[in-house]
């Protein structure tokens, strides 16, 4: 029986649970060693005396004395009161307990003596409230992280493997959802291009493909032009789980460097223009001149008069494409006025025809002399129509390198009426080698060219398309690949004839 006792006060002692016994006066009837540990206070300075005196709330508080130093607990909700266990936690000097207490009931209900245990939960304590202020740093790292990301006007999201949109920063959401709060769960190709399934190019499969980053320029066909970027973001056994896509309008940034280099084309030309002119103009002259002596030396219908007439008529004719060209490369105002499609397509062809009839290219236009006049820079629209014809005939060239019958080229002029407007509408059709249907989308992209390295610097359609918005116009494209391509331009006409005058044609 002893041995049994000795064991028992052996486990006693060493469990690590400090535990006493307590009286109905809240004294110290047993302790073991390790509520010693707990409280750092030796077994005989415990044993006896009450516990609100020695470990309790209040017994350190010099102003009070004996039963009000009893803990507030106690008063209000101890064991002796409710006969019920109970369970708090408090700190203890340098520690924090969780204290377990259940009433010792006698034989008539009545609460005779305490269980205390007191468990050490102050590692446990210090995990929470590093946790806790780790969960409020985080809130607070998370809200500025967000209040930075909305504030950058570029879209940028998170995606998931199957390109659901899990996050959204407020510039996507104003540009691609129409200012819709959340974009979650959406699929960024319906966001992106209103599309039912992944772009054939897309840069987020080709990220969590590859695990690599991915940039391109994305085309769209209101003809802004997005840098869209893609990073992976990679789980701890180093799969790509989500990528991060951002989108940057370079519209701006684009037209801002198309302009710069067309303007500096334009200049090298104006130049080259300039000094072809001077020495074509002097001996032109000059022939025009003798031309002119012989005329006059001889009656009309004999044939050295009749050959004087062809050289003078001839000479006049290199002398208005010289002047054409030196009109459309010298620098122009960008001013508007009233003019007529005949006369801008007549300085055109002055300066194309030959080229086309040279290449075998047969040439048909269709434009009905009562046209409406339209509100332009006619030297803009001079080179819109210059650079369609000769993507034409680079078209026609590439299909037919010799003649053919087929080997034409239809430009047709018509007023058509559109959300309520006049306008005119220029179809330039060509049955050349035509654009395939993946790249029609991406012929207005600058520097985009389907010509061979050196034979294009794909800006031609880009500006083109440019003027054409700036005189509050369209143009389209028509095409079937191998078969023909037809780009249309409608552009406003004027209503109001008595604005139109011959001067200001003859300005143009």
């Amino acid at each position: 029986m002893k041995s049994k006792e000795t064991e028992l006060r052996a486990i006693f002692d060493n469990l690590p649970l400090g535990i006493a016994y307590l009286d109905d006066q809240y004294k110290f009837i047993r302790i073991n060693k390790f509520f010693t540990k707990l409280t750092g206070m030796r077994q005989e300075d415990l044993t006896g005396r009450p516990c609100y005196e020695t470990v309790g709330e209040y017994a350190d508080d010099s102003t009070k004395t004996g039963e009000e130093k009893i803990c507030s607990f106690c008063k209000k909700e101890g064991c002796f009161q409710t006969k019920n266990p109970a369970v708090i936690e408090r700190p203890l000097k340098d520690k924090f307990l969780r204290v377990t207490t259940i009433p010792q009931l006698d034989e008539h209900g009545e609460t005779h003596h305490l269980l205390e245990l007191f468990e050490d939960i102050t590692e446990s304590r210090q995990a929470e409230e590093a946790l806790r202020k780790s969960e409020r740093e985080f809130r607070r790292l998370s809200q500025e992280y967000h209040t930075l990301l909305d504030a950058i006007h570029n879209s940028i999201f998170l995606l998931s493997p199957d390109l659901k949109v899990l996050w959204a920063n407020r510039g996507a959401s104003d540009k691609m959802g129409n200012g819709a709060p959340d974009l979650k769960g959406r699929y960024c190709y319906d966001l992106l291009k209103h599309a039912g399934g992944p772009c054939q190019d897309c840069h987020a499969l080709e990220c969590f493909r590859t695990g690599n980053p991915v940039s391109a320029e994305v085309s769209f066909p209101d003809g802004q032009i997005w840098e869209a970027s893609a990073f992976p973001i990679r789980d701890d056994e180093g799969r790509v789980n989500k990528v991060i896509m951002i989108y940057r309008d370079i519209t701006s940034k684009i037209k801002l460097r198309a302009e710069t280099m067309r303007a500096s084309h334009l200049a090298c030309l104006g130049e080259l223009a300039a000094g072809v002119a001077h020495e074509i103009n002097n001996p032109i002259n000059g022939i025009i001149n003798y031309a002119q002596i012989i005329a006059d030396k001889n009656s009309s219908g004999k044939r050295e008069h009749d050959m004087a007439d062809g050289i003078i008529e001839e000479g006049r004719r290199i002398a208005g494409i010289v002047s054409s060209l030196l009109s459309f490369a010298r620098e122009q105002k960008k001013e508007k006025i009233p003019v007529s499609i005949h006369k801008i397509l007549s300085d055109t062809l002055a300066l194309s025809q030959t080229l086309l009839e040279k290449n075998g290219v047969h040439l048909k236009t269709d434009l009905p002399r009562d046209l409406p006049p339209i509100f332009a820079n006619p030297h803009q629209i001079q080179q819109v129509f210059l650079n369609i014809i000769n993507n034409a005939l680079y078209a026609l060239n590439q299909k037919y390198p010799g003649t053919d019958e087929d080997k034409r080229l239809e430009i047709i002029g018509e007023p058509i009426s559109r959300d309520g407007r006049s306008y005119l509408r220029m179809t330039f059709y060509d049955r050349g080698t035509g654009i395939p249907a993946t790249l029609l989308g991406k012929v207005v992209q600058p520097f985009f060219s389907t010509k061979p390295a050196g034979q294009g610097t794909g800006l031609g359609l880009s500006i083109s398309h440019g003027i054409i918005g700036d005189h509050d116009g369209r143009m389209g494209f028509e095409s079937e690949e191998g078969a023909f391509t037809k780009v249309i331009i409608d552009l406003p006409a004027v209503i109001d004839r008595n604005s139109f005058t011959g001067e200001a044609a003859d300005k143009s």
